[in-house]
């Protein structure tokens, strides 16, 4: 008995994970000022400059004044590689 209880409770528990991940998911920004990381910790790769909230074609991205790179973000996270970056 005691193992048919902790297969549902299991069942239950996974359950209600799968769905708060979901409700996770989700919640994707919907602009440029709705980031979900705290700016004041992120910098450029390329000269450690600092980075400002811009859109560019309509996507978010940060821009570093310094090197003249936008690293876009994509579903709130950040791609902070050069090869995505562009120059501006």
């Amino acid at each position: 008995m005691r193992a048919g209880m902790l297969a549902k409770l299991s069942h239950n528990l996974k359950s209600k994970l799968f769905t708060e991940y979901l409700k996770y998911m989700q919640q994707t920004p919907k602009n440029a000022y709705d980031v979900s990381f705290p700016l004041d910790i992120v910098v450029c790769p390329k000269c450690k400059g600092r980075l400002d909230l811009l859109n560019v074609d309509e996507e978010p991205h940060l821009l570093c004044a310094s090197c003249s790179l936008a690293y876009p973000i994509r579903s709130g996270i950040p791609l902070m590689l050069q090869d995505e970056a562009v120059v501006l």
